[in-house]
Formats: C-alpha cells, sequence, structure tokens
C-alpha cells in the first residue's frame, strides 16, 4: 500500500525497535526522561500521554509524528508548565508544509532552576544551575487511510558543569477511519543513541516508550474517548518501595504489598476524554493509573494521576489550561496557546489594503 520510499521507514522502526529494546530502562535510570512529560496543554489535560488525537494543536506531532495534518498548517504553539519545586517546561512549536510533506518544528526546554551545591561532607560549594533541551523536526507520509511519520530531536542536558547531549528518534503510525472519527496509532518514542556522557564513566540511556492507542468521537454525543498505552517493551513496570511499613497481621508481621496481574497490566493505560461542546469551548479529563499507583501518598490520593483541563477558542486564537494532579504536594499547570499566523497575516494584509 506504500510506495517503496516508505519501506525504508517501516524497516528503520524495526530496526530501532529490535536495537533499543535491549538498552531500554525505566523511570530513575534514563536520561533526558523529560521527554516523556506531557508536550502540549490538551495531551496534558487527557491524562498527559496520547497518540492518536488528531487536532488543530501544532504540538501534536511530539507525541507521535503520525498526528502532523493539513489543518495545523501555518499554526504557531506556545506551552507553559509549572511543576512542583518550580521547575518550568517551556516549549514553542510550527507546523508549515513542504511540497506535499506536513512539518514539524519545535524547541523544548525544562529548567530545574537554582540548586545549592555540597560535597561528600555536606559542606556547601555554591549554587548551581540545571537544564535540558531539545529541537525536533518532524514529518510524515499520508497513503490513503494511513500516515506513517518520523522525528528526529537534537538532546542537551547541562547540571553545573556536567553535560550530556544524544539524538533520538521517534517512528510513529496511524490510522484514520475514512468516514467516522476514529483512529489507531502506534508509536517507538525515544530511540537513539548518546552522543557526548556526564562522565567518562557514565552511560547515557534514553526513556524509550513502545506504545499504542486509539480515540474515537461518539456518533450522537459530544464526547471523544481517548485510550492510550505505554511501556510496553517492559511488561513490569511495577515499583514496590521495599522501606514502606506494610500493615500488620494477627501476629505482629508485616504484610508487604505483592504485585498483582491487574495492576500491572492496568499501569501501561491512560484514560482520557473531551467533551467537544462547539468548535469554540471543549472541556478535557484523564486519568494516568502508573501515576496514581507511583505518587499516591500513604493514606490519602489526593487525586494522583488524574487530569483536567479546558479550551477557549476566539477567532484565530486558541487558549487551553490543564491541571495534571500528583498528590498532596502538587501538580503541574499547564497553559497552552496557539495561534493561525496565515490568518492573522491575511486579516492584516487586507485591513491593509482597505486603509492605506
Amino acid at each position: 500500500m506504500f510506495k517503496n520510499k516508505n519501506k525504508g521507514i517501516v524497516l528503520l522502526f524495526c530496526f530501532l525497535l529490535v536495537f533499543q529494546i535491549g538498552y531500554a530502562q525505566l523511570g530513575g535510570s534514563t536520561s533526558f526522561a523529560f521527554l516523556e512529560t506531557a508536550n502540549n496543554t490538551r495531551f496534558a489535560a487527557i491524562g498527559g500521554q496520547n497518540y492518536s488525537v488528531i487536532a488543530q494543536d501544532p504540538a501534536t506531532f511530539l507525541s507521535n509524528p503520525a498526528l502532523l495534518n493539513d489543518t495545523s498548517k501555518n499554526y504557531f504553539g506556545f506551552q507553559y508548565g509549572a511543576m512542583p519545586a518550580k521547575v518550568k517546561y517551556l516549549n514553542a512549536t510550527y507546523n508549515t508544509k513542504y511540497k506535499k510533506l506536513p512539518i514539524g518544528v519545535a524547541i523544548r526546554k525544562v529548567a530545574y532552576g537554582t540548586l545549592d551545591g555540597y560535597d561528600e561532607g555536606g559542606n556547601p560549594t555554591g549554587s548551581f544551575s540545571a537544564a535540558e533541551y531539545a529541537i525536533t523536526v518532524g514529518s510524515n507520509y499520508q497513503s490513503g487511510p494511513f500516515r506513517i511519520g518520523a522525528n528526529v530531536n537534537y538532546l542537551a542536558s547541562a547540571i553545573q558543569n556536567y553535560k550530556a547531549k544524544a539524538v533520538s528518534f521517534d517512528i510513529g503510525g496511524l490510522f484514520k477511519h475514512p468516514t467516522r472519527d476514529f483512529t489507531i496509532a502506534i508509536i517507538a518514542r525515544n530511540a537513539g543513541f548518546g552522543v557526548q556522557k556526564y562522565s567518562p564513566n557514565s552511560k547515557v540511556y534514553l526513556p524509550f516508550n513502545l506504545g499504542f492507542g486509539l480515540s474515537y468521537k461518539l456518533e450522537h454525543m459530544p464526547l471523544r474517548f481517548s485510550l492510550t498505552s505505554h511501556n510496553w517493551q517492559h511488561w513490569d513496570i511495577t515499583y514496590l518501595d521495599p522501606n514502606k511499613i506494610g500493615q500488620l497481621d494477627a501476629s505482629g508481621n508485616q504484610i508487604k504489598e505483592n504485585k498483582t496481574f491487574f495492576d500491572s497490566f492496568a499501569r501501561h493505560f491512560v484514560i482520557g476524554g473531551e467533551f467537544v461542546l462547539t468548535k469554540a469551548f471543549n472541556i478535557r479529563f484523564g486519568y494516568n493509573h502508573l501515576i496514581n499507583r507511583e505518587l499516591k501518598l500513604e493514606n490519602s490520593v489526593k487525586g494522583a494521576g488524574f487530569t483536567y483541563g479546558f479550551m477557549i477558542k476566539v477567532k484565530s486564537i486558541e487558549f487551553a489550561y490543564s491541571k495534571a494532579n500528583y498528590n498532596a504536594a502538587g501538580g503541574t499547570n499547564f497553559v497552552g496557546i496557539n495561534m493561525a499566523l496565515k490568518r492573522f497575516f491575511e486579516k492584516k494584509k487586507v485591513t491593509g489594503a482597505i486603509n492605506p
């Protein structure tokens, strides 16, 4: 179904999959973990991860390059996220088109602020800053109801005097139903290699993620439902804290928490929804079971893993807000603005013609 030139993308997908699974690491043991942070306000509101929602949003291609589409051509987007401990996330995205191919460009930055340094003896060594960056270029090719696309990411990290660099790739596919608002997606994210290590004895492990998802808008309801699954390169992504104090049995012995099949299975899934009330106003919500289980407090969930937000559109400018709850310590607030630059410039040109 695809032309010969697209067989190369499929072969690259298979190569990266086989190569990267052997080196895949999970949370806490990877470099550039910010790549798995919600990369736009829409997806932050519907669970934090999504690979299948086609939208007039220039930042969606960061999750899946197959989501690039003509409706977001000449759109500029800016996202700002305020996280706990004064960590800040920013990205700027732009979609355009070259000949028949959609092109997405993005710059992302995570600033960890100013930190206090100490030596091995606990003596202060002064303050320092830390930040990570990513520059992304992506495109895709469509044949009938199928799309296949790729992103190339240049990554850089600076922590005090330690620096690391890497190159990663995202390969994604998408099926869009010809007549219904229904999509299925598959994605291999953050497959790549290190270019520069923090130190000679360190290694650069990227947060490789193999996932899939689907989205469907109900025909007689203003609701788009999404189911996203992630990190299938590892079945067991459950972490049980060995220092956690368990409940006591009748003999006074601790009952340690055990892994269960259902919990391990559910941690791979994210549920999201959008109430598409009008073209200018949406309400969004989501639930991420992995975040719920990993970040809830001992005696209180405090909404961990639940997300929500809304979108308001006025003419050619779209404003969106979302909140991702982690635990009682707080969560992340995202604010995003998307603007149709082409429409803005066309209106300015017409106005100038009428009022020289």
